[in-house]
């Protein structure tokens, strides 16, 4: 199974909200992880990892999004911050759904 299918990016997605519902740590980190167990070998991770970056306007070298500034991310609860990333695994989840096909 490719990366490009949505059914694989959809799998990597879902299985990196399970990953964030149980830490702290970047969306970016937590899709890689998911990326690199869902598709093993297949070095999807960087790949993802770009277009979740693309989608969502993370950060590439420090936490956060490029739509929230620095300071006022990390004057955020840490709640807060797990909420915002959830939710933006969440819709890169929802927006992979288009096209999905159902006999694929």
């Amino acid at each position: 199974m490719s990366y490009t299918t949505n059914r694989t990016i959809q799998a990597i997605c879902a299985q990196a909200l399970v990953f964030q519902t149980d830490t702290y740590a970047s969306s970016c980190q937590c899709l890689v992880k998911a990326s690199y167990l869902a598709v093993p070998g297949a070095q999807t991770e960087d790949d993802i990892a770009k277009d979740y970056r693309n989608f969502s306007n993370a950060r590439i070298s420090e936490y956060g999004f490029h739509h929230i500034s620095g300071n006022h991310w990390k004057m955020l609860m840490e709640e807060a911050q797990q909420t915002y990333r959830l939710e933006m695994l969440y819709y890169f989840w929802l927006a992979n759904q288009d096209g999905m096909d159902a006999f694929s």
